[in-house]
């Protein structure tokens, strides 16, 4: 900025108003990167070409514009400076949520379309052959050959495997993901406790280096004499004990969050589903229910928890914070009146500390009265469902053939719709086979015809 002031003004006092050609090519070639503001706001304006020459206005640089560029800012001029930083950071934290809301609606019909194909496709036919499933080949049976109707299985009970799965690839998934949260916990503690360790251990050398940093002639130099003695307060800053109690609060917090998924607590929402879904569906709610009558019971004993959780850890994290700041109190303090000689700015900490205390007992007491009023909401609505469809006459068949265990069942079993597909060595089916089939269907059409 100063070297295009003197030059301008080496312009203006050599009376030079034009550019010779090759000045002007170069000007030219160089017109794409150079901005057009001058230092002083305003901007270059041009005249229309005299023999094949530009001629360009130079706009007056007056010293006083400098001198006032080079005063220090008001603590007026300070403030509405954050304010305005301040609002940037809310808009943008605003147009992350609004991205994360589309993200979980799109997530939501995602699942929603998901389960709507996987009960569409429940009506492929498989033909079962001693225990063991085989898609048909042709999707429509030769002429002359009888295609036996098998037992269909059911593929939308995902959720049902997740939780309650005993097959071991399922039993597997639960036990790595508990070993996962368990590991990365320990490997977060052992970071940070050797890294507190360590600040504890460097903590006078760090003081002394901060305090040196504050009164070297460098820093002086670039800030001025004047605002380095308003940061002089700032020697006194505990960094290690406020990287040690803002640090701990993270993993406090990571320490409830894996106990709530891999502890005693993760048991006990399971037993609260467990108990829930048998007041609803019976004791072999396992084998009877889809996960569409699963799933709301399972997010909402999930919800009673997150809630619980995010609690905990906002009341941990407001804990830390609250102790930093009364730690730092007085340095701030200070150096808010030294920036702006106002008793009532240099109080903005006490009032940030009491919103953030504020919050907190705003979300326990939101807490609570979800808790008082969400407690039983959904098992009666589960309970309404359930009076509603044995109202219509639903038949109950249709759950327990898309049971999560009923391929197991139907071996063990000697259901009448069930059909042993027998076939004789030409590969056609069986005329016991044939016999068995006419007479299931004799059956069906009599029970249409009722």
């Amino acid at each position: 900025t100063a070297l295009m002031t003197d030059l301008m003004r080496a312009l203006q006092t050599t009376g030079v108003d034009e550019l010779d050609a090759s000045r002007i090519e170069r000007a030219q070639q160089l017109s794409q990167s150079i901005v057009m503001n001058t230092p002083g706001g305003r901007r270059y304006s041009t005249v229309s070409m005299v023999n094949g020459r530009k001629l360009v206005m130079l706009p007056d640089v007056h010293p006083q514009m400098m001198t006032q560029q080079a005063q220090p800012m008001s603590w007026q001029a300070w403030i509405a400076l954050f304010m305005e930083r301040l609002k940037e950071a809310i808009d943008d934290i605003r147009a992350q949520l609004r991205q994360r809301g589309i993200k979980d609606r799109v997530k939501t019909v995602t699942i929603e379309f998901t389960d709507t194909i996987r009960q569409l496709t429940d009506d492929a036919v498989d033909i079962q052959i001693d225990g063991l499933t085989k898609p048909s080949d042709n999707p429509t049976p030769p002429v002359g050959r009888i295609q036996a109707a098998a037992p269909v299985q059911r593929r939308n009970i995902r959720m049902l495997q997740e939780d309650w799965g005993t097959d071991e690839d399922f039993v597997r998934r639960r036990v790595n993901k508990r070993l996962e949260d368990r590991r990365g916990l320990i490997a977060h503690v052992a970071i940070y406790a050797v890294v507190a360790l360590g600040l504890v251990g460097i903590s006078p050398a760090l003081q002394q280096a901060l305090a040196s940093f504050l009164v070297s002639p460098d820093f002086i130099e670039v800030v001025g004499q004047s605002t380095a003695s308003s940061l002089a307060p700032l020697a006194r800053l505990p960094v290690e004990l406020i990287i040690i109690f803002g640090w701990g609060g993270g993993v406090l917090s990571h320490i409830v969050r894996v106990f709530y998924r891999t502890g005693r607590r993760q048991q006990h929402k399971l037993d609260i589903i467990n108990r829930e879904m048998t007041d609803l569906h019976g004791a072999d709610w396992r084998y009877t229910v889809t996960d569409k009558e699963y799933r709301p019971i399972r997010e909402w004993v999930r919800r009673r928890f997150k809630r619980r959780l995010d609690f905990t850890t906002h009341a941990i994290n407001t804990t830390m914070n609250t102790i930093i700041t009364l730690m730092i109190l007085p340095i701030v303090q200070q150096l808010l009146f030294n920036f702006t000689q106002s008793a009532f700015i240099a109080q903005l900490p006490i009032l940030i500390l009491v919103v953030m205390l504020g919050v907190l007992l705003i979300h326990g007491i939101g807490v609570a009265i979800a808790e008082l009023f969400d407690t039983g909401r959904e098992r009666q609505i589960q309970r309404e469902v359930a009076k509603e469809k044995a109202r219509l006459g639903l038949d109950p068949y249709e759950k327990a053939k898309n049971s999560l265990s009923s391929i197991d069942k139907r071996k063990n079993s000697n259901e009448d719709d069930y059909i042993g597909v027998r076939l004789t060595a030409d590969g056609e089916l069986s005329e016991s086979t044939v016999s068995q089939f006419y007479e299931m269907q004799g059956l069906a059409n009599e029970d249409n015809n009722r």
